[in-house]
């Protein structure tokens, strides 16, 4: 299994919604920078409690490492008429960090979640949308 982890922050936070079922979804639009300087942004879905937590403790500028080992390749047509290609992670973990403004702001964090003042959102399987 692939497990990916995303650090970075928050663009953009949906409203809560729910599913037919009743499960609790939410979005976020996370901005990673790169080595490059450059910036990525990813696709998160959070579920159940934790999109919960996320749209109850999170807001845009707010630094978080999500962890994913569930993802979906999304393609759509851009405003040029061209096919694109993006991905759409599913969070599976997501630690939260202070509010920062760059990554120098905020406290390492391993790989086994975070340290310092950080709080972990870690919901197990009944929480999953499948």
């Amino acid at each position: 299994m692939l497990e990916v982890i995303i650090a970075g922050f928050i663009g953009s936070i949906s409203a809560l919604r729910f599913t037919s079922k009743g499960q609790a979804v939410c979005n976020l639009s996370l901005a990673e920078s790169k080595r490059d300087g450059s910036t990525a942004w990813h696709r998160v879905v959070c579920w159940g409690k934790q999109a919960e937590a996320c749209v109850a403790h999170l807001s845009k500028g707010a630094y978080v490492v999500v962890k994913s080992d569930t993802y979906a390749p999304k393609t759509y047509k851009a405003a040029d008429g061209s096919v694109k290609c993006s991905v759409e992670f599913w969070a599976s973990r997501v630690s939260f960090g202070p509010k920062a403004r760059k990554a120098s702001d905020v406290n390492h964090i391993d790989s086994k979640g975070a340290s310092g003042p950080c709080v972990e959102a870690d919901f197990g399987a009944d929480d999953a949308p499948f």
